[in-house]
């Protein structure tokens, strides 16, 4: 009984996926990656190949998979999932070269096999796609530097406008209770800076996010529509309305801690800061949906030229 299991070049296992024994059968791997196949007692080692020719096998480096002795032992198979169309074919080279480079790391960087196999794939994609070897490691280093950006880019839209909701919605449903409450207030602050240590990132990475699509995705138009959806959510919701709702915090703040203490003065207050959040709320009803919209155009755009290397 041969056991096994298929991780991906990030050492996940790869569930559902089909292996073909040469000669011998298939078998899917189970959820967890994992497979055990019959094989006959009197064969070394089997030819193997993937059904799904969007995945492609880096190890074994020939396909070809040692029969254990042991049956107890567990043979490890590493894939790389790579588009099979003519439009992806050179990036899905540069996957299988990249993936092998990060199996190398792990492993004997002196297997011989291995990296002659590495130099045999960089070879090919140089003279492929004309490029030269000053030009293909340039290129590998935009890509990397483009992966990194779009994780920090990502990340920060994504909990920046996720913070605003929330701050909305929480503005939303306790500002009676948090003129009366103050753990109520309390839970308003919370989520406020909360949201105020995104928009700091925001606000201070701009520039560098800019310069940084600009450069590594060689595409200026990106560069300056991130550049316009970070101003817009700076002058169009920040300025106009999320400082506004801390001014209400320090009116909410005052009554609560009685620093405002004449009846008269408290009801008028009261109704000067509910006055003054239908209006923010209702505003960032409309605007948020358009920086929601913004940010997820901008990050599929990115999205689409991360893994591109040509």
């Amino acid at each position: 009984m041969l056991k096994g299991k298929v991780y991906d070049e990030n050492k996940n296992p790869v569930s559902n996926l089909t292996i073909r024994f040469v000669s011998l059968g298939e078998i899917t791997t189970t959820s967890s990656g994992e497979f055990e196949f019959e094989v006959p007692a009197d064969i070394s080692f089997t030819e193997i190949e993937l059904k799904d020719k969007n995945w492609s096998i880096i190890s074994p480096l020939d396909n070809r998979l040692p029969i254990p002795t042991d049956e107890k032992f567990t043979s490890k198979i590493f894939v790389v999932f790579s588009n099979n169309n003519e439009d992806e074919a050179a990036n899905s080279l540069l996957v299988k070269i990249e993936a092998i480079e990060k199996l190398l790391k792990e492993i004997d960087s002196s297997d011989l096999k291995a990296n002659q196999l590495l130099e045999k794939l960089t070879e090919k994609f140089s003279e492929n796609y004309n490029f030269s070897k000053e030009d293909f490691l340039k290129a590998v280093a935009s890509k990397q530097m483009r992966e990194k950006l779009y994780s920090g880019i990502s990340i920060n839209l994504s909990g920046y406008i996720l913070a605003l909701k929330d701050v909305k919605s929480i503005f939303n449903d306790y500002q009676t209770l948090a003129l009366e409450d103050e753990a109520a207030l309390n839970e308003l602050i919370k989520y406020v800076n909360k949201y105020n240590d995104l928009f700091v990132e925001l606000n201070n990475k701009k520039f560098d996010n800019y310069n940084g699509i600009e450069t590594h995705w060689n595409n200026p138009a990106y560069a300056e529509e991130y550049l316009q959806l970070v101003n817009y959510a700076i002058d169009e919701i920040h300025k106009p309305y999320i400082l506004r709702l801390n001014e209400t915090i320090v009116n909410m703040n005052k009554i609560n801690r009685g620093i405002v203490s004449d009846e008269d003065e408290v009801e008028e207050l009261k109704e000067q800061i509910k006055s003054e959040l239908k209006s923010i709320i209702k505003d960032l009803e409309v605007r948020l949906p358009i920086l929601d919209k913004r940010i997820e155009a901008i990050l599929l755009k990115l999205k689409d030229k991360v893994r591109g290397v040509i």
